[in-house]
């Protein structure tokens, strides 16, 4: 089976911030937000970062949420990665043959890039990244 497999994508949904509602802050520097951040090593500027998060409106019933967007993970399976498949190598190892061999999106990047983009707030960045690596 693994012949034929040629990437492993994996999902998840993520609440989007308001936009009738959205407001921009400075987080202080050394906040949770900005170590969240720098932890997953997505490339930012941060001292000059500016994060969103919805104030509460009419609109999203004041939850500061409204609608939701999906944030993904895409492993593709190189040769070595199918190898250690077959061999049943531990997703451990596979993933970091993985990381190593490819393009390895890795979702907590990928939602902490759309929270930097004003799309979401890095509270549900950091809600979704902790149980998605």
């Amino acid at each position: 089976m693994t012949s034929s497999v040629l990437g492993v994508l994996a999902q998840r949904l993520v609440r989007k911030i308001c936009p009738n509602c959205k407001a921009s802050y400075k987080p202080e520097p050394s906040s949770a937000e900005i170590l969240f951040i720098e932890a997953a090593g997505v490339a930012a500027d941060l001292d000059n970062i500016t994060l969103y998060r919805g104030k509460g409106c009419v609109q999203c019933n004041n939850t500061g949420h409204r609608g939701r967007m999906a944030i993904h993970e895409v492993m593709p399976i190189g040769n070595h990665v199918r190898e250690l498949i077959n061999k049943r190598a531990s997703s451990d190892e596979v993933a970091i043959a993985a990381k190593q061999e490819s393009n390895y999106s890795i979702m907590r990047q990928d939602v902490i890039i759309k929270a930097l983009a004003g799309n979401t707030t890095i509270q549900e960045v950091m809600r979704v990244a902790y149980t998605a690596t």
